[in-house]
């Protein structure tokens, strides 16, 4: 099984998704070994605000570092995910990590757990006389 992973975490404008006014959303790209997976970051720009050499606003714009430092957040919270991902032997995917970065991806730890989910997610699909020998 291969142990070593290629790992980058960039950021971009979907300038597919432009809006009206003009502003581009700000994407993360986690790529592992060649595979991407994309997340937004919730704030946008416009394509003159924006650094393509440093993937990051232009320090001349207002409310630059507000963004840059959310976009630093963003970027050491993937890193995070990554690191938690290799610490617990889970194999490591661009859609893993971005699952975790997502708090998508959180396991059941108990039984009383496992019954919450069950309760409150599959209870009721069932009929109620099938749910009363639950």
């Amino acid at each position: 099984m291969k142990t070593v992973h290629t790992f980058s975490v960039v950021f971009w404008l979907k300038k597919r998704s432009t809006r009206k006014d003009g502003s581009i959303p700000i994407y993360a790209r986690i790529t592992v070994d060649g595979i991407r997976a994309d997340v937004s970051t919730k704030h946008a720009v416009l394509r003159s605000q924006w650094s393509f050499d440093t993937g990051r606003v232009r320090t001349k714009v207002n409310g630059a570092k507000s963004i840059n430092d959310d976009l630093s957040k963003v970027y050491e919270d993937i890193i995070q995910s990554k690191k938690e991902l290799l610490e617990e032997g889970m194999i490591l995917t661009a859609q893993s990590v971005k699952q975790r970065y997502l708090g998508h991806d959180v396991p059941l730890r108990t039984l009383k757990d496992l019954l919450k989910y069950h309760n409150d997610n599959e209870l009721q699909k069932l009929e109620k006389s099938t749910a009363k020998n639950y």
